[in-house]
């Protein structure tokens, strides 16, 4: 799961990571901010694949 918001930051993340954690949900997932990730061809992947799990309001 990518993060894609520009005022999130790696303490945003390390709390969702933490709240996912000790939840009740029966997945894990690997969750990255967009802006942290340096792979060309995996930011055009997400870019181009890439799907909406979640829009909050602006």
């Amino acid at each position: 799961m990518v993060l894609k918001q520009s005022n999130l930051n790696t303490h945003h993340l390390e709390d969702l990571i933490d709240d996912i954690i000790e939840s009740d949900l029966p997945y894990l997932c690997d969750i990255q901010l967009f802006e942290n990730i340096k792979n060309a061809s995996l930011l055009d992947h997400i870019d181009r694949m890439g799907k909406v799990f979640y829009r909050g309001d602006k």
